[in-house]
């Protein structure tokens, strides 16, 4: 279960603190130069779906999950079983410039590299929680190898494959 919430309250006036709430150790703060050290800790991690905290989540769960995985074995890390624990789950904000948020967002979730939740109160709903529990995210090591690219290119021009 759970046993650590840190939380970084962007909208929230009050000051950083810690408190306990059902036996869970919540802490809160208002600003850290560098969020790197609490993604690094958690066995979770839950961000806003911009670019940047994106990759920085996905690169970091690829690192605690044993990096380059093919064929199902990890290739010098060991059992994957024991390492694949690390999971990025995005909150999008469809608000934002046309929803952008979403596209990158749902692209890395088709291909299994996270888990999007369109709003925040979705967290609170047992079946979601269930589902991020059995969520098996692949590692993100970056690219596609071009096989994306040039369908991509080909079906933007009306070219058929």
């Amino acid at each position: 279960g759970v046993e650590q919430i840190s939380d970084d309250q962007q909208h929230d006036s009050s000051d950083d603190n810690a408190r306990l709430v059902e036996g869970v150790s919540c802490s809160s703060y208002r600003f850290k130069p560098t969020l790197r050290q609490d993604m690094e800790a958690a066995d979770l991690i839950i961000s806003h779906a911009g670019a940047g905290s994106i990759m920085e989540g996905l690169e970091l769960c690829c690192a605690a999950n044993g990096g380059r995985i093919k064929g199902g074995d990890a290739t010098a890390s060991g059992d994957v079983s024991q390492k694949r624990r690390k999971k990025l789950v995005v909150v999008t904000n469809a608000a934002l410039m046309n929803a952008h948020q979403s596209e990158l967002a749902d692209a890395l979730e088709a291909r299994g590299h996270l888990f999007v939740v369109n709003d925040p109160s979705e967290l609170l709903k047992e079946e979601t929680l269930r589902q991020i529990e059995k969520f098996d995210q692949i590692p993100f090591e970056g690219g596609d190898g071009g096989a994306d690219f040039a369908a991509l290119v080909d079906n933007h021009f009306g070219f058929e494959p």
